[in-house]
């Protein structure tokens, strides 16, 4: 005896004129939450703002690693898990850099003009 089991629905479905394949982002968006469920907690805890938006950029990474590869269900979930596992501290991480370079940026800029404002009261 053979069974089996049909689901009702399209296969792909285009976005932006982009072909995605509803299963495998399904299933990547499902791995995301459910690897972030399951991942450690975070050394620096996180608002709910913040943790929402660490969880959709694991969501469109997830879906846009479906859309690029066009892999299957089942692989597109291995890496899901792994993106909301490691997600939050890779997130956190890259904001606490990007947020370094900027105040380092901002404050050679603000020398910088302050050398500049110097220099011109000095000049006679």
């Amino acid at each position: 005896m053979t069974g089996t089991i049909t689901i009702p629905g399209p296969e792909t479905l285009i976005l932006f004129g982009v072909q995605v394949k509803v299963l495998s982002a399904i299933f990547g968006i499902g791995g995301v939450l459910l690897g972030h469920l399951m991942a450690p907690i975070p050394a620096q805890p996180l608002g709910w703002r913040r943790q929402s938006a660490v969880v959709i950029a694991g969501v469109l990474l997830a879906v846009a690693l479906t859309i690029a590869t066009g892999q299957r269900p089942l692989v597109v979930l291995g890496w899901a898990i792994g993106i909301g596992f490691a997600g939050i501290t890779v997130f956190q991480t890259w904001g606490a850099q990007a947020a370094s370079a900027a105040r380092k940026v901002g404050s050679a800029a603000l020398d910088d003009l302050s050398d500049r404002l110097d220099a011109r009261k000095d000049a006679p």
